[in-house]
């Protein structure tokens, strides 16, 4: 927008009669257009707007004007009309950066996710100083997984200005969402340096030293955060969390009351909780509160699912297994991130293989690359079909299993690390499963069964689920009885390889 000298600020906001007799003297169109400038930096919309429409009178292919009132009409809600001026704006230029990213910001707040990046792509496309639709558009690419085209965009934002300190914080969460943390921590601390007084920078830097063992460091970060800013419920929340795995019991139940008058807030105001729902199994908290974490972070992945903007998907109908002498197979698919060196491969190793294939035939979707480890190479070669999908964006993924004609889904992570909970919530299944990955109630609609036992899940307790419980005999917990032979078998070709090689 055009800027004013104090002399004209001044002149423009005492006499107005006088603004008009010099706009018909010296320029009409540039006058008002600054005369709407100061209105709109005051908040006045309605003069900001009359003004924009009296340059537009003086000159009717005013760019700047058209592209500057559509921003005052949208904040004054008057949307479409907001983008009747976007537009007007790209007829007069149509490689307007403004305002094909203003265009941009409607649609995304729309939900309408993939018009939105075309009109970020395009002002991309027309200018190279403009860091607005490069942070939008990132935004866009994490959201859908889309890890390494988020960085490449932020890393374009820190080209245009490396003191960014807001682009550092955002590359560095995406860092960490792909598993790369020591780069996280790097952007973090320059963050930190670059802007020292950032709560969230320091926050998040506390996150990531949390996530790579650093407890230590963690807790200092996060208190100098909370220093920086006392009300901040993420950090007050994940501060208790690193005390407890360090055994520090100090104020332990007064945090606890804190961080639970925390949640309830949060709900009431029908914000994220900060507390994750696999801290809160283990909180001594009210289950019922625990239920209602999970259905906010529920929610949360349905709403990341609706900005893929998939139709609702057609499933495959009943196929009986074994009826009137034909043969059919249950198709039955996992989907999880710890394919590879994680307990739950330690655990549920033979399981993949294990299944009668000739009633059921089973898919295992990695969502983690290969870690080149024994458990991944054993499941690769014992699963029936094993598809690497980490590469694949999440609606990607969804169209997949629903094309493989999965009949029972498996969510083996539920709110673990490495979980893409949206993939269930566009339900590319008829029948999803949580089981094993996380213990608790995942507040999902979209999950039908939680497969438990009696004792870890009591039918007393079945109304703190939203999943019909489904009890296993003794335990539902696997234990991998081959897993000793598999270890022996592994060790032993290693050493055989050794001595022939």
């Amino acid at each position: 927008m055009y800027k004013l000298t104090r002399e004209w600020s001044f002149l423009y906001l005492q006499s107005r009669p006088l603004v008009y007799l010099v706009m018909q003297r010296t320029g009409g169109h540039f006058h008002a257009g600054n005369l709407a400038t100061i209105y709109y930096e005051q908040r006045q919309l309605d003069m900001a707007i009359h003004c924009y429409n009296q340059a537009i009178l003086c000159d009717s292919r005013f760019v700047e004007a058209y592209n500057n009132m559509g921003n005052a009409l949208k904040d004054a809600g008057r949307v479409e009309e907001a983008i009747n001026c976007f537009q007007s704006c790209l007829v007069l230029q149509a490689n307007h950066p403004q305002a094909l990213t203003n265009l941009g910001n409607i649609y995304m707040e729309w939900n309408m996710i993939s018009t939105a990046a075309s009109f970020y792509k395009a002002a991309i496309a027309v200018t190279s100083g403009l860091s607005s639709p490069l942070n939008n558009l990132a935004v866009i690419y994490k959201q859908q997984g889309s890890y390494a085209d988020a960085i490449a965009c932020y890393t374009e934002v820190l080209l245009i200005d490396p003191t960014a300190a807001d682009a550092l914080v955002n590359r560095g969460n995406t860092f960490k969402e792909f598993g790369r943390v020591a780069e996280a921590i790097q952007d973090y601390i320059q963050a930190v340096t670059i802007r020292p007084n950032m709560a969230e920078a320091h926050a998040n830097l506390a996150s990531a030293y949390k996530d790579s063992g650093h407890q230590e460091a963690a807790i200092a970060s996060y208190k100098q955060a909370l220093c920086l800013r006392p009300d901040f419920p993420e950090v007050t929340c994940n501060l208790l969390h690193t005390l407890q795995s360090v055994c520090d019991w100090e104020n332990r139940d007064t945090m606890f009351r804190e961080v639970e008058e925390i949640i309830r807030r949060q709900i009431k105001m029908s914000l994220l909780p900060s507390v994750q729902p696999f801290h809160a199994i283990a909180y001594p908290i009210d289950p019922l509160l625990a239920l209602e974490i999970s259905r906010k972070y529920a929610v949360q992945c349905s709403l990341i699912a609706s900005r893929f903007g998939l139709p609702p998907f057609v499933h495959p109908p009943p196929l009986p297994v074994k009826a009137e002498g034909k043969h059919g197979r249950l198709r039955v698919g996992y989907v999880s991130s710890d394919f590879g060196n994680h307990p739950l491969s330690h655990l549920m190793g033979s399981v993949f293989g294990m299944h009668d294939r000739d009633n059921v035939e089973v898919f295992c979707y990695a969502l983690s690359q290969n870690d080149g480890t024994e458990w991944r190479q054993r499941i690769q070669a014992e699963a029936e079909h094993f598809i690497d999908v980490s590469a694949m964006t999440s609606d990607v993924i969804a169209k997949m299993i629903n094309e493989d004609k999965i009949q029972v889904l498996i969510n083996l992570n539920g709110y673990t690390k490495g979980a893409r909970n949206e993939i269930f919530a566009m339900q590319p299944a008829p029948i999803q499963v949580s089981y094993m990955g996380f213990p608790g109630t995942t507040g999902a609609s979209y999950i039908d069964y939680l497969v438990t036992d009696e004792f870890v899940s009591p039918t007393r307790y079945a109304h703190i689920y939203s999943e019909k419980l489904v009890h296993l005999p003794h335990c539902y917990f696997v234990n991998d009885y081959k897993q000793v032979h598999f270890i022996l078998l592994y060790v032993l070709s290693a050493l055989i390889h050794s001595w022939c090689f």
